[in-house]
């Protein structure tokens, strides 16, 4: 995704009976991924296009936000702790 260009490759079939033969080679990285880095190095090195490959400019009036992980829990506490409450799993 830049800028000027998104792009999006699924790969499957119209009827839900087609089936792999195994789920590695039906699955994004084996079958999409290369259609797409395909496709997406020769967007780039066709100059005639003009793609950029800048970021995007992050609009005025749009600030960053912090998340703070143990805000909804009791104050202090950690939610990944063990307690007596959450019993250890060994």
């Amino acid at each position: 995704i830049t800028p000027d260009l998104v792009t999006g490759v699924w790969t499957g079939a119209e009827d839900r009976s087609v089936r792999f033969s195994r789920t590695d080679q039906g699955q994004g990285a084996n079958m999409a991924l290369p259609i797409y880095g395909y496709y997406m190095n020769k967007v780039y090195a066709d100059s005639t296009i003009n793609i950029s490959t800048g970021d995007f400019v992050k609009p005025e009036g749009v600030g960053d936000l912090d998340i703070d992980c143990f805000r909804s829990t009791s104050a202090g506490s950690n939610p990944f702790e063990e307690t007596e409450e959450t019993p250890s799993w060994e």
